[in-house]
């Protein structure tokens, strides 16, 4: 008992507390904010927003061109200080140039969305901007989460969560949804302002321009590969969510339907931060353990698994057998046509959040990213097939069995690729020792 106390009081004052409170702060804010305005503005206004928001969610994965990743893998391995000063530059540049690309990009497709619909056209042109400043704020919490400032890294985040949930309750009911657009610019700013102020403080903002190096062109090309397969792969993993509204607006064009399934995926992915907190706090650290000792990284994966199935598993039969409470609580009368959805979407929740989520985030840290791309490939496909045939015969219920089906899909693809590839990683080192 008194070895486990202090297993748990060592990983809180490492920050692993920080983290979760950081993640459960930011979720409670973010909900609260979102059902607040749900709940005061028109169903159509808000069906709209959620179209273009939906668009622009097809560029989000692409902001910075995997380069963040980039940083927190190849900067959390043992390097020096000066390999890793040339990473930060190198990616800090690249990705910029990138999000440029998108800001020119989605200006171009709001012009076209303006012809179809002008309020979801003119929220997507005021999204534009959107790629950079998340890119910015992004990438300098990263760098705090590399180099293990994990209180400061959760402070930025709830600075984040401040900002936009004080604008959205401010202007709301004054601009509508226009004011969920402003605070994402407001809340990265001055998180990418907090983040650069901790680490100069701390004496960690060593990343400069003037002394760092060219990379040579092997290593250029190994930090592009890694990153254009981190983001192509993010990609595919985001059509396994958007494509379902996407589907769900071309096949019914019922802006009603889209503000209902959006309600009801509300929640469950709300609850996604416990697995994103831990995977946060322990990625490093399991790069650490991969390259140092294969035995304990397994241990260490198993542990954590373990943990996300008691934990998720829990929350996920709460939300099945309180369906009805909370959707009416939260969103209220109107939306209780989708308690169906909230409750296929609380089983996907299960498995994505203790298992798939896991396994593609620990398959990228073995630097397998290829086999996430197909995974996610692969998935998409059948996502899409999937919900055309569903959604034709169920409507948007189809859409909810749809991803279900591809959660099961992904994760047995990355479950049984991952066991057989730690298998095989044990029996070289144990001929190694023996020799």
């Amino acid at each position: 008992m008194k070895r486990i106390y202090q297993k748990l009081k060592n990983i809180i004052e490492d920050g692993l507390l920080y983290i979760l409170t950081n993640g459960f702060f930011t979720q409670i804010i973010g909900f609260l904010s979102s059902t607040l305005i749900i709940r005061y503005l028109p169903e159509l206004e808000y069906g709209n927003y959620v179209n273009a928001n939906n668009l622009y969610s097809y560029f989000t994965v692409f902001i910075g061109m995997g380069f963040g990743a980039v940083v927190l893998q190849f900067c959390s391995e043992n390097r020096t200080s000066e390999e890793k000063n040339n990473i930060y530059c190198f990616t800090l540049k690249e990705g910029t140039i990138f999000n440029i690309i998108l800001l020119i990009l989605i200006t171009a497709l709001s012009a076209f969305k303006w012809k179809d619909s002008i309020e979801a056209g003119q929220y997507l042109l005021m999204m534009s901007f959107l790629p950079l400043f998340s890119y910015f704020a992004g990438y300098f919490q990263v760098v705090l989460r590399v180099k293990n400032l994990n209180k400061e890294y959760s402070i930025t985040g709830m600075a984040n969560a401040v900002v936009v949930f004080a604008i959205n309750i401010i202007f709301s009911k004054i601009i509508g949804v226009v004011s969920l657009i402003i605070s994402q610019y407001a809340g990265n700013i001055i998180s990418m302002v907090i983040s650069i102020y901790y680490l100069r403080k701390s004496g960690n903002y060593n990343i400069s321009f003037k002394t760092a190096q060219k990379l040579s062109i092997e290593d250029k090309r190994t930090l592009e590969r890694y990153a254009l397969l981190i983001a192509i792969t993010n990609f595919t993993s985001n059509i396994l969510i958007l494509i379902d509204i996407t589907c769900l607006g071309m096949m019914l064009s019922e802006p009603q339907i889209l503000a209902g399934y959006k309600v009801a995926s509300v929640v469950p992915n709300a609850m996604l931060f416990i697995t994103s907190s831990v995977i946060v706090y322990y990625y490093p650290k399991l790069i650490r353990l991969y390259n140092e000792d294969i035995e304990a990284f397994s241990k260490k994966l198993k542990m954590i698994r373990r943990v996300l199935v008691i934990i998720n598993g829990a929350i996920a039969l709460g939300m099945f057998l309180f369906a009805p409470f909370i959707i009416t609580l939260l969103f209220g009368e109107q939306y209780k046509k989708s308690i169906g959805i909230f409750r296929l979407l609380c089983f996907n929740y299960f498995v994505y959040s203790s298992y798939r989520k896991l396994y593609g985030n620990v398959i990228a840290l073995i630097k397998k990213v290829k086999v996430n791309f197909i995974n996610t490939a692969l998935a998409g496909i059948l996502n899409i097939i999937l919900n055309v045939f569903l959604i034709n015969k169920y409507g948007a219920i189809g859409a909810a069995i749809a991803t279900v089906c591809v959660s099961i899909f992904t994760t047995a693809f990355s479950f049984i690729y991952f066991h057989i590839f730690l298998k095989r990683k044990q029996n070289i080192n144990k001929k190694i020792y023996n020799l």
